[in-house]
């Protein structure tokens, strides 16, 4: 991958500290790093295991030979999902270890805050800000601009 790296403009304040930007988008995570005055871009996160694996005839029921309404699709959307969180929460405290970020900075949609807060590790935590929304379709800078209004 060719880190994309974006210069932050004047009217923005630099970063302090380097901080992790991951902003999550259904089974994956955009990740940027800010350092001084720049943003780069670094590899998503995202993990094989998330993947949605039906057959034609799984999770149907058919009623009178004519209708049909899903059986398993809301669990296993739910079990992807906390797949996901799990491998999210596994990747933030091996960068950490590996002294990636001093903060982190999670943009998450607002029905998964308390999700992501709760996997996020206790050595992190204290270090990370959780910001609501989804943001998945916004450029780097407006995800630094959003970190810093809040």
């Amino acid at each position: 991958m060719t880190a994309k790296t974006v210069r932050l403009p004047q009217d923005i304040d630099s970063f302090s500290e380097r901080t992790m930007l991951m902003c999550l988008e259904g089974d994956s995570a955009k990740v940027y790093l800010g350092e001084g005055d720049t943003v780069t871009e670094q590899n998503s996160i995202s993990t094989s295991a998330t993947k949605f694996k039906y057959s034609d005839k799984e999770g149907f029921n058919s009623h009178g030979g004519s209708v049909f309404t899903s059986g398993g699709e809301n669990h296993d959307k739910e079990h992807y999902r906390q797949v996901f969180l799990n491998h999210l929460a596994k990747e933030m405290h091996r960068l950490f270890q590996k002294g990636k970020f001093d903060r982190l900075a999670v943009f998450v949609p607002q029905d998964m805050k308390n999700m992501v807060q709760e996997k996020i590790p206790h050595d992190i935590l204290q270090k990370t800000r959780i910001i609501s929304g989804n943001m998945a379709k916004h450029t780097p800078l407006d995800l630094v601009r959003r970190m810093f209004l809040q």
